[in-house]
C-alpha cells in the first residue's frame, strides 16, 4: 500500500514537472502558493490589445495588500506556441520607495514564476513594470500594488 503511494506521488509530481525544473498549472495550484493569507497570486499573459497588437496582460492591474509581511507571486502562464519568459527584471517597482520595499527575484530556472516580498512598511500605491524576454517582443506593462 504504501509503495503505490509513493509511486503515485512520484508520478504526478513527474507528471507536474517540466524541463528546467519549472512546474505547469497555475501559481496557486503549485506547492501550496497563495494558500496562506498573506500570500497573493497575479496571472500574467501576452494576448492582443483590439487592434491585434500583442500586449501584457495581469488578472490584477491593481493588487491591494493590508497588514504586515506579504508575499507576491507572478506566474507567467504562455498559451499555444508561445516561448515568453519574464526578464532577469521581470517584476521592477519604479519609484525609490517602491524599490526599497519590495524585494523581488526570479523563482526557479523556467523564467515564469516570480516573487516578491512586501513587508508593508510603507503605505502607498506603488507602480511596477513587468518585463519579458520572448518573440515577438512585448511592450511593458505597468501595473500597481497599493500597501494598507
Amino acid at each position: 500500500m504504501q509503495k503505490s503511494l509513493v509511486i503515485g506521488s512520484v508520478v504526478t509530481l513527474a507528471a507536474l514537472a517540466l524541463p528546467g525544473g519549472a512546474l505547469v498549472g497555475t501559481a496557486s495550484a503549485q506547492t501550496g502558493l497563495c494558500s496562506q493569507p498573506n500570500q497573493h497570486c497575479v496571472a500574467v499573459t501576452v494576448g492582443k490589445d483590439a487592434a491585434g497588437a500583442l500586449q501584457v496582460e495581469v488578472d490584477v492591474q491593481e493588487l491591494t495588500v493590508k497588514g504586515a509581511n506579504h508575499v507576491i507571486f507572478w506566474r507567467l502562464n504562455n498559451t499555444g506556441t508561445q516561448k515568453y519568459a519574464f526578464a532577469a527584471d521581470g517584476i521592477a517597482f519604479k519609484s525609490v520607495e517602491g524599490k526599497g520595499e519590495f524585494k523581488c527575484s526570479p523563482q526557479g530556472n523556467g523564467g515564469i514564476l516570480f516573487k516578491c516580498t512586501d513587508p508593508n512598511r510603507i503605505q502607498g500605491k506603488f507602480e511596477y513594470a513587468i518585463s519579458l524576454k520572448g518573440s515577438p517582443p512585448v511592450p511593458v506593462l505597468d501595473p500597481w500594488v497599493v500597501n494598507r
